[in-house]
């Protein structure tokens, strides 16, 4: 059986005078299906290209509270006393977590139509206006926190991570500053870096950008190699940035 539902786009308005946007995530709403959910941009990849400048870390995690407000919406519409009053529309929705104003989070004019499914229809919506330009060719790989698990377990079996602490490096003329350190004599600092990237120029790049931090001097310092085995590039820019980081 068919259920009416609205929707509405979260827009990402990087200029607001010249109007340049890009949308950023979708809210779907059908009150007789009982139905409130959302779907966010959890990357910023394609939003730096096209606006540089754009604070990704905090986009993503305004990203991933707008979606939980929105989830936990739904969640009370679900519940015995869902609402006292239950919004209008996907917009009205919407607004009750990220109000209306000047800032860049714009929602955009209320859709809607009918469907079988408002959850399947959110992830058509998402894929429709909000996925449809990213690269088509989408590879799984790791975080640095990811690969940083890895060692984590071996550090914790030998009671070292609780020992471990930031610590900021100063010089002259800059400063970087790692999360995870121990002193014994002296510092030694401990970074994960996950070289398991889709693109290989990314590699590389990412190779150089932490040879600036560390001054060329080190040894392996835990890199793995990408998951996505097929790619014989992607290999050999791994093996590349190896050196970098070695000094070699």
């Amino acid at each position: 059986m068919k259920t009416a539902y609205t929707y509405t786009l979260l827009r990402y308005v990087h200029d607001v005078a010249a109007g340049e946007f890009a949308n950023v995530g979708v809210v779907v709403y059908a009150p007789e299906a009982r139905y409130a959910g959302a779907l966010c941009r959890d990357t910023y990849g394609r939003l730096s290209k096209m606006f540089p400048g754009l604070n990704g870390e905090g986009f993503k995690s305004l990203m991933r509270y707008i979606a939980a407000q929105i989830d936990s919406a739904g969640a009370r519409m679900q519940g015995e006393f869902p609402f006292e009053t239950l919004p209008a529309d996907a917009g009205a929705l919407g607004r009750s977590v990220l109000p209306h104003d000047d800032s860049s989070l714009q929602w955009a004019p209320v859709g809607g139509g009918l469907c079988d499914d408002p959850a399947e229809k959110l992830q058509d919506l998402f894929a429709r206006f909000v996925m449809r330009y990213d690269d088509k060719e989408q590879v799984r790989t790791r975080t640095d926190e990811e690969v940083w698990s890895r060692f984590k377990r071996a550090l914790d079996e030998r009671h070292v991570t609780s020992r471990l602490q930031p610590k900021k490096i100063v010089v002259s003329d800059d400063e970087v500053e790692f999360t995870r350190a121990y002193k014994n004599e002296q510092w030694h600092c401990i970074e994960p870096l996950s070289l398991d990237l889709a693109r290989p120029e990314s590699i590389r790049d990412k190779a150089h950008q932490w040879l600036g931090h560390v001054g060329g001097r080190g040894h392996d310092r835990g890199v793995r190699d990408p998951e996505h085995r097929h790619r014989a590039e992607a290999h050999r820019h791994c093996a590349r940035a190896r050196r970098v980081l070695a000094g070699r």
